[in-house]
């Protein structure tokens, strides 16, 4: 078989195989969300991690594709959350608080990363 026979053999096996992927490996978020699979994204706190003064207060601004938003604090008595998204800084320590949204039986899930300090180590950590 000739060099130009072999290549042609490999790009027309390509494209076969290429054709018989399920059109679902191609996919995109937003059609994957319009199927019922839920996204969650927190665009206030967006890297994920925070840093609150005890006994502050600081509403989480979060969506979801599909489904209900739900809260829940690691550790209520860090950082306590409402059923809105609002947290609150109880005592000095550190907490992950995950937003969940579910849709059937699918879920998805945002964790963010909070530090509480005390108020005169809050004010050091600002000054930075």
């Amino acid at each position: 078989m000739s060099c130009s026979r072999k290549v042609l053999s490999y790009f027309l096996s390509a494209v076969l195989a290429v054709a018989f992927v399920p059109a679902a490996a191609f996919v995109s978020p937003q059609e994957a969300s319009a199927a019922g699979a839920p996204s969650v994204s927190v665009t206030r706190a967006a890297t994920g991690k925070l840093v609150m003064k005890k006994g502050s207060s600081y509403k989480l601004a979060a969506k979801a594709t599909a489904g209900k938003l739900t809260y829940k604090s690691a550790k209520p008595k860090v950082v306590s959350v409402s059923k809105k998204g609002v947290l609150k800084a109880k005592k000095a320590g550190k907490a992950t608080v995950t937003v969940t949204a579910k849709s059937g039986a699918k879920k998805a899930a945002k964790k963010v990363k909070v530090t509480v300090v005390a108020a005169k180590k809050f004010e050091k950590v600002k000054k930075l």
